[in-house]
C-alpha cells in the first residue's frame, strides 16, 4: 500500500512539473511575441518585410508574433540582429502591459512609462 501511494505522488509530481513547464514555456512565447511586436512597430517593421529579409516564411514570423511557436535559437538571433536589439530585449518581461500599450502607442512623445 505504501509503495502505491509513493508512485501515485511520484507521478503526481512529475505531471504538476510538467504543467508549471509548460506554463512557463508559454509565458515565454508571449513575452517574445510582445516585445516583437514592440520592437517591430517602434523600427517600423511589418511581419512581411522581416519574412522576406531573413528568409522566413510569413505564417512562422505570424506565429512567433503571436506566441504560438517555439523559435530556434538561430531564428531570434537573426530577428536581434536586423531589428539591432539584444536577444535579451526579446526574452525579458521589462514592462506591465500597461505601459507597452503606452510605449507603443506614443514611442516619439518623449514620456515613458516604462524604465
Amino acid at each position: 500500500m505504501y509503495e502505491l501511494v509513493k508512485v501515485n505522488l511520484s507521478v503526481n509530481m512529475k505531471i504538476e512539473t510538467l504543467k508549471v513547464n509548460a506554463i512557463d514555456g508559454y509565458k515565454k512565447l508571449n513575452i517574445i511575441g510582445t516585445n516583437l511586436k514592440i520592437y517591430m512597430y517602434q523600427k517600423n517593421v511589418n511581419s512581411v518585410e522581416l519574412s522576406k529579409e531573413l528568409g522566413l516564411s510569413t505564417g512562422t514570423v505570424s506565429k512567433i508574433v503571436n506566441g504560438k511557436c517555439n523559435p530556434t535559437i538561430l531564428t531570434l538571433l537573426a530577428i536581434t540582429n536586423y531589428l539591432g536589439i539584444t536577444i535579451e530585449n526579446l526574452l525579458t518581461e521589462q514592462h506591465t502591459r500597461v505601459e507597452k500599450s503606452y510605449d507603443m502607442l506614443f514611442p516619439n512623445i518623449g514620456l515613458k512609462l516604462s524604465q
